[in-house]
């Protein structure tokens, strides 16, 4: 299950303003809404994963993850920062995409070029993320270097 912006119907959404995506039908809805030319790009946290509480956070708990994700012409962009088995601590990165997509950005992040996935890959990616609350294994990941608070 994660959270995240809500989808433009309005699906499943709280007085956040935040979706809980909790299927893989969500997941098809949610790159159907990021699809649109008008939309931002989100970012997603699984509940199923740990909490941490950071320096910047005081003592309030956030999640030890965040996924940022956009689509833009035909291409899903991501872009993981957090705790990922395997990884350093302190791992950002994005999937090895395809050579031919440009890079784009939105008001989370910035996505390189080369990194963007076909839609399906894109789809996989997210579902197996809902599923495993693991940083999925269907795309190399090639690091960006540790998070620097702004």
């Amino acid at each position: 299950m994660y959270r995240g912006p809500a989808l433009p119907d309005d699906a499943g959404h709280d007085d956040a303003g935040q979706a809980e995506v909790t299927t893989p039908e969500d997941v098809r809805d949610l790159v159907r809404a990021l699809a649109d030319p008008n939309a931002d790009d989100a970012y997603v946290t699984h509940l199923g994963r740990p909490t941490v509480v950071l320096p910047l956070t005081g003592d309030e708990p956030v999640p030890d993850h965040v996924l940022h994700l956009a689509v833009r012409d035909g291409w899903g962009y991501l872009v993981y920062a957090g705790v990922a088995d395997g990884y350093p601590d302190g791992f950002t990165g994005h999937p090895k995409g395809d050579p031919r997509s440009p890079g784009t950005h939105g008001s989370h992040d910035e996505y390189p070029p080369a990194s963007g996935l076909p839609l399906p890959l894109f789809t996989e990616v997210l579902i197996r993320f809902l599923e495993s609350a693991e940083l999925p294994d269907a795309v190399e990941w090639v690091e960006l270097g540790p998070v620097t608070p702004r």
